[in-house]
């Protein structure tokens, strides 16, 4: 027996067969004609939907998603705010990076869910899977002093601009 999930996709196609697919995942769980063991056993292993019933911290902005690698299929929780901070290293449970979150947003039902959840979730599991090269945002403070003047230090130019 499937335990209930809110990220399960289930469409009815042209020839009236159905198709279910894994929202978290982006992967077909049963295509039409097809066996319902491979799903359960894919559906069964997965921890998201007992960590969204159970766990309070379940968020609004919390984007659960679902991996294939060699090793397998891996579940992470990752943030729509806060994946980027370290897109290789996703959180494995709410505990890890949602308990305490001070953005932190009561999750509603799937009915309620914001315009784009599913489009925001691919994004973030492109992200997850290639992510982008690590930036280099404050590499020129400092450089735009002409190069007769003594360099400043950051904290210098820092307080400049804070200060006047």
């Amino acid at each position: 027996m499937l335990k209930p999930c809110e990220l399960r996709i289930e469409k009815t196609l042209e020839d009236g067969g159905k198709e279910v697919t894994c929202g978290a995942g982006g992967f077909t769980l049963k295509g039409p004609g097809d066996a319902d063991g491979p799903m359960e056993a894919v559906c069964g292993a997965c921890p998201i939907p007992d960590e969204l019933r159970n766990d309070r911290w379940a968020c609004l902005y919390l984007r659960p998603i679902r991996i294939r690698d060699s090793h397998g299929i891996k579940s992470y929780f990752s943030c729509r705010w806060f994946y980027l901070l370290n897109p290789a290293r996703q959180p494995e449970s709410i505990k890890t990076f949602c308990h305490g979150c001070i953005y932190w947003f009561p999750r509603p039902p799937r009915q309620g869910m914001i315009t784009g959840y599913w489009a925001e979730t691919e994004t973030i599991r492109k992200t997850i899977l290639d992510p982008p090269p690590p930036s280099n945002r404050f590499a020129d403070w400092g450089s735009s002093s002409p190069p007769w003047l003594p360099r400043r230090s950051r904290w210098r130019m820092i307080l400049s601009r804070i200060l006047g």
